[in-house]
């Protein structure tokens, strides 16, 4: 998260939750697509 937060200059706390978030979107996603039980 360090490195990746010092690329993009923001905290690694920002990091954390946009690659949290991000995860949250992809798996909300796949569910629709697959069904919850699957992903």
């Amino acid at each position: 998260y360090e490195e990746i937060a010092e690329l993009l200059g923001v905290s690694e706390g920002t990091v954390k939750s946009r690659l949290t978030r991000g995860r949250d979107l992809l798996r909300r996603k796949l569910q629709r697509h697959w069904g919850k039980s699957d992903v």
